[in-house]
């Protein structure tokens, strides 16, 4: 085979790589192709014919989206040289060839809008003049091809074979370019492999975790933007910029040097050797020591080293109730035996269990369940040494929330309990 030939066919197979992969053009199972064709047909080597153009019909049926059987017939009209008592001066006519063939298709992308494709087969050709040598002979052939959509019903195609007769040893090479009308075909159903509502041609991340919350694209949310998608962060509130480790969790920086990390510093260029609080902003009056400014303390007499939350009102840390539940989970006694702690550390300390609610349900229903929460809280402290004396608990519902109550998130921080000291 010739080195035009090679890089004909390799052109045809590359051709697939360089459209876009969009599922708009879909070889179907039971679908049938009819293609009118033009080309050329070369004769290769020494023999005494001339390649010349030709013209190619043909009938596919596709038995599945992948694997096609095709029918195709082709013609042309060639200038060939032969010798009648000439002498050393051969004459020149021109003579029609025939070609019918028989080919399996294999379609290497059948959902993309270029869809290219192997093909292998045989069949017979004629020339219809007695003077050539070889009028007749069986052939098998080798090559590739292509459609490309050009709307739902028509395709371009493009098609490249080696050409090897059995009675030549001569090897030719056909090429032939036209449209292709594709017909009936059973539609193939949109899939979705990771079941997360994105079908599978515009799924970016095709392979998504079930359940996990995803983009127009499929893949999964990253609300921070940190690169970390949000089932994997573990610290879903990190602060823009901020750089992140493989789990979304700030990787230890303090860039102004005021011994707050960034990702919980809200004044990053502090200058250094300023006084800063625990948000690392300048610090300003903070009687009881918790962090909070005296000006928005709403809890200004909290013990040292009791976790407070952004109005400096003690809360048990990370404490948070499921919907309409007063259960303690094992994981959250940690927090409580922090309590415990300080209380025995302060034996004059008196402390208020405060219960809360969201905001779903009624009133008096959600005043019940909040009060039940703190009771729940304060026979642990009971169980755990502290004085049943010291220790007083009430339920404010959903009167007192520190989130909004219109999302999930927000109602589950609202589903708390405080400690307040009592004097």
């Amino acid at each position: 085979m010739t080195k035009i030939h090679v890089n004909s066919m390799i052109l045809m197979v590359c051709l697939g790589l360089l459209f876009p992969q969009a599922a708009t053009c879909e070889v179907k199972a039971g679908s049938i192709h009819i293609s009118p064709m033009a080309g050329g047909y070369f004769f290769e080597g020494d023999q005494p014919i001339q390649s010349g153009p030709i013209v190619a019909l043909g009938f596919a049926y596709n038995l599945s989206d992948t694997i096609g059987l095709e029918l195709m017939g082709k013609a042309g009209e060639f200038d060939f040289f032969y010798c009648e008592l000439c002498g050393d001066q051969p004459l020149e006519d021109s003579l029609y060839g025939y070609w019918a063939h028989l080919d399996a298709r294999y379609h290497l992308w059948p959902k993309n809008r270029l869809v290219p494709y192997l093909a292998l087969g045989g069949g017979y050709m004629w020339l219809d003049d007695d003077r050539y040598i070889d009028t007749e002979s069986p052939f098998a052939h080798y090559g590739a091809g292509f459609f490309f959509e050009l709307t739902d019903k028509f395709h371009l195609r493009g098609d490249v074979r080696h050409v090897l007769p059995f009675d030549d040893e001569h090897n030719n090479l056909s090429a032939i370019l036209g449209i292709s009308l594709a017909l009936g075909g059973a539609a193939q159903p949109l899939k979705d492999s990771d079941n997360d509502g994105v079908f599978d041609h515009k799924d970016h991340c095709p392979d998504t975790p079930f359940g996990v919350k995803v983009d127009q694209w499929g893949c999964p949310l990253d609300n921070d933007q940190d690169g970390v998608p949000d089932y994997e962060d573990q610290c879903p509130g990190t602060l823009p910029g901020v750089r992140v480790d493989p789990h979304g969790c700030p990787a230890n920086q303090d860039k102004d040097g005021d011994g707050v990390k960034d990702d919980k510093d809200r004044c990053p260029d502090t200058p250094k050797g300023t006084k800063v609080d625990k948000h690392g902003c300048k610090a300003v009056g903070d009687s009881d020591g918790d962090g909070v400014p005296d000006h928005i303390d709403r809890c200004p007499d909290t013990p040292l080293v009791a976790d407070v939350n952004s109005v400096g009102c003690w809360v048990i840390k990370d404490l948070h109730f499921d919907f309409d539940k007063a259960f303690i989970k094992k994981r959250y006694y940690k927090s409580l035996d922090k309590i415990v702690s300080i209380l025995k550390k302060n034996p004059f300390l008196n402390v208020e269990i405060q219960g809360h609610t969201d905001n779903r349900g009624g009133k008096q229903y959600n005043k019940k369940l909040s009060e039940t929460r703190a009771k729940a809280v304060a026979r642990y402290l009971i169980k755990r040494g502290i004085r049943a004396a010291r220790i007083s608990y009430v339920g404010y519902g959903y009167e007192l929330p520190i989130a909004t109550n219109k999302t999930d998130e927000g109602r589950a921080l609202n589903r708390r309990v405080q400690v307040k000291p009592m004097k």
